[in-house]
Formats: structure tokens, sequence, C-alpha cells
């Protein structure tokens, strides 16, 4: 039951929202306050998973908590990334391109999330 709402959650919310991100112009301002945002994510899901007591970074609520932060940093980074390649090349072609990989990137993780589980089971 919980791959069928990770795979809702990545392949339904991961695209729609790098293509909400990406649709966005990016000034500097932006593209920094998104790379610290992406920072600030990052470091709270390492926070949470390796710096609480130990029966806290067991508890499936946190585990969970920090994979959605770790998620959602792969996302922003796939945005930031999409961004700068768009600076440099502006043509329709890599917009059309950047926009439809991004979007089957933010579905990459559910199928790590996918193989551990049959290892697993």
């Amino acid at each position: 039951m919980a791959l069928i709402g990770m795979f809702i959650l990545f392949f339904l919310l991961g695209p729609l929202m790098f293509r909400s991100l990406v649709g966005r112009q990016a000034s500097n301002r932006w593209l920094r306050a998104l790379a610290v945002g992406m920072s600030l994510a990052c470091a709270l899901a390492l926070a949470i998973r390796y710096g609480l007591p130990h029966p806290l970074r067991e508890d499936p609520v946190m585990v969970s908590t920090a994979l959605l932060l770790l998620w959602l940093t792969w996302i922003a980074s796939l945005v930031l990334g999409t961004h700068l390649l768009r600076r440099v090349d502006p043509s329709p072609h890599m917009k059309r391109w950047s926009r439809a990989l991004g979007m089957l990137a933010t579905t990459v993780p559910w199928f790590g999330f996918a193989a551990a589980s049959a290892v697993a089971a």
C-alpha cells in the first residue's frame, strides 16, 4: 500500500511541482533562494536522520519526513540545473527537452524505493 501512495506522489505531484517551478522566470535572486532552500531542506533531512536520539531516529514519521525532504531537495536541484542549462542554451528545443527530461527525472527515486522493497520482501 505504501508503494502505491509513493507511486502517486512521485508520478503525479513530482512532475507537476517541477513544471510549476520551471515555468517561473529565473532571476538571480530566485535561483539563490532556491539553492538556499534546497541546502536547508537537505540539512534538515540529515539532521532528522542522524542528529536525533535513537528512538526518534527510528520513528516511521521521522524517517518519512526525512525522505520527503530529500525528495524535495532532489526536485529543487533538478529545477536549479534546468534553469542554469536554459541560460546556456535559451533555444526552444532546450526548453522543451529540459522540461520533459526534468519531469521524468522527478520519478527516479520511486524506482529506488521499489527495488529496496522488492529486496526486503
